[in-house]
């Protein structure tokens, strides 16, 4: 009996095939398996070194305190100190204006602007200005400090109108010290004005912009203020001087915040 016609050997041969197949799908479930852990090790490989943020687990008896971006700076921070010991350094404006001696002066021409190198970064701050009138020739000077009007915010004028020259004045014809608002029509009372001779001593001005108002000081003494109803703050700059028909001397200009 050949080994096709045995019935043993059919059975054992069977039993090879079965337990050949058992194996080999042993195998292959064994090595998907493997494949599986695999790839996802190197998934997660892969998360932890792509990620640049550090993660953070918070348990309930934990809490993270966030530091607040500031919006304002602390009273009195100097923000901007002028420094003429190197030339203009930044200033720009009209050919009337020009370093003597390591102070800014102005000539007698009419309408002379130079424009701070700075603008404030904070809503409120203030503006200190140490200067002197050196010369008014004829009627009709003027010193003033300037903020333009910006897109939501009023500007302002503030500083010293109608200087006079030598001569004699009727005593109801004297310099006018204000602040006043562009446009005038934002201003929420009338014009405050007061008459104020300045003479040819030095002077400071100072201009503190405190949400919509505006307070004007000389030598600390409060001269004048307006306040707006139209915009809750008011400009930040560019911040300019201006001196019309009269040499004024500018020793210095500072800015803090307020």
């Amino acid at each position: 009996m050949s080994e096709r016609d045995n019935p043993t050997s059919i059975v054992h041969r069977k039993n090879e095939d079965y337990r050949s197949g058992y194996a080999k799908m042993f195998w292959q479930r064994q090595t998907l398996s493997a494949c599986l852990v695999i790839s996802l090790i190197i998934a997660l490989a892969a998360c932890s070194t792509g990620s640049t943020s550090p993660q953070v687990v918070k348990s309930p008896a934990t809490s993270v305190h966030l530091t607040p971006t500031p919006t304002s700076l602390p009273h009195g921070t100097l923000l901007y100190q002028s420094d003429w010991s190197h030339g203009l350094a930044g200033w720009h404006g009209s050919a009337g204006w020009k370093l003597t001696h390591g102070w800014l002066q102005s000539d007698l021409s009419d309408g002379n602007f130079i424009t701070l190198p700075y603008t404030p970064v904070v809503p409120n701050y203030a503006i200190e200005v140490r200067f002197q009138i050196v010369s008014v020739p004829q009627n009709g000077g003027s010193f003033v400090v300037t903020a333009d009007r910006a897109r939501g915010k009023d500007g302002y004028t503030a500083g010293i109108l109608g200087l006079l020259g030598p001569g004699p004045h009727s005593e109801f014809a004297n310099p006018q010290v204000q602040v006043y608002l562009n446009p005038l029509d934002s201003m929420g009372s009338n014009m405050v004005v007061s008459d104020y001779e300045p003479g040819f001593g030095p002077h400071t001005y100072r201009i503190e912009v405190q949400d919509s108002q505006v307070r004007f000081f000389i030598d600390d003494l409060r001269k004048s203020f307006a306040t707006s109803t139209q915009t809750d703050f008011l400009s930040n700059g560019p911040l300019q001087l201006k001196a019309t028909k009269a040499i004024v001397r500018v020793f210095s200009v500072r800015v803090t915040a307020l």
